[in-house]
């Protein structure tokens, strides 16, 4: 039963993963970050939980898929990362996306060029962190995004 549930939540995920690639790199769709990020607030404000994350996140379908536990390996300590520098991560991310929103949104292609070294540089740190800590680091402490959903999901629960 829980082998078929991670099956599911695989196929999930590539599609998702797919979904993303294809509308960002094939389709070159500027706004592509906006729409899964829309859909992310959607799913954590009805389901009450950072689902996105867990089931639909295209890098933490990529995270989960490069990570190969070896046997008999301990668990990695995790080293903390100060609350502030966590805030400064997300404070630049958000920032980013909103100046090149603005600055360039007459101009799709750059707009494209500008979200996709972000997603660049996001992945690039993701497998950094996850090589460094330990699976799924980025996704646990740092990513801005599930920051936000966490957000979401507390403002909802408090309803």
């Amino acid at each position: 039963m829980q082998n078929e549930v991670k099956r599911k939540k695989g196929r999930i995920q590539l599609l998702t993963f797919f979904a993303m690639f294809i509308s960002m790199c094939a389709l070159k769709l500027s706004y592509t970050l906006f729409l899964f990020f829309i859909f992310a607030s959607i799913l954590a404000f009805t389901r009450r939980t950072r689902v996105y994350c867990s089931h639909y996140c295209p890098l933490g379908f990529l995270q989960d898929s490069v990570y190969k536990k070896k046997t008999g390996e301990k668990r990695k300590k995790i080293f903390r990362i100060p609350h502030f520098l966590v805030s400064i991560i997300a404070l630049f991310f958000w920032g980013y996306i909103i100046i090149v929103t603005v600055y360039y949104r007459k101009q799709p292609q750059l707009l494209w060029v500008s979200f996709f070294r972000l997603m660049i540089l996001s992945s690039a740190t993701a497998f950094l962190l996850q090589h460094l800590a330990r699976k799924r680091f980025w996704c646990s402490r740092v990513c801005p995004i599930g920051g936000f959903l966490g957000h979401v999901v507390k403002l909802r629960r408090k309803r």
